[in-house]
């Protein structure tokens, strides 16, 4: 990803999205200039807690360079309240996409006329 890139804000959830656009004041940001802005920074932003943080470097640097994945073991119940959160909105994003996409039925399979009828379905064969 080229860091003058635009931050892809579609392939976030809305709320990681809104965060960042607060941050850049409606603006949205290129990959280089997320990047730039501390931990701490963001941290202190309405909006942004770990779990979108770690989404945002996620974003930014790729998960190849994380290390320190969290676990669930000690987090506060509002860590875990957060990350649920995030994780439902990132569903809903998911679902969001999935819908977007135009899905195209199966056409009905022909029915054999010359088969016989189902034994119990009612119906007496002729002739």
């Amino acid at each position: 990803m080229d860091d003058n890139e635009l931050f892809p804000l579609e392939a976030v959830p809305q709320r990681v999205g809104r965060a960042i656009l607060r941050q850049f004041e409606g603006r949205c940001p290129n990959i280089r200039e997320v990047e730039h802005i501390s931990d701490e920074q963001w941290l202190a932003a309405p909006g942004v807690g770990p779990t979108v943080l770690e989404f945002i470097r996620h974003v930014t640097k790729g998960q190849q360079q994380r290390t320190d994945t969290p676990s669930s073991v000690g987090m506060t119940d509002a860590e875990l309240l957060e990350r649920l959160e995030f994780i439902q909105d990132e569903l809903r994003s998911i679902c969001r996409l999935l819908k977007a996409k135009p899905v195209r039925p199966e056409p009905p399979q022909s029915v054999p006329t010359t088969s016989p009828p189902h034994p119990g379905c009612g119906v007496r064969p002729t002739g």
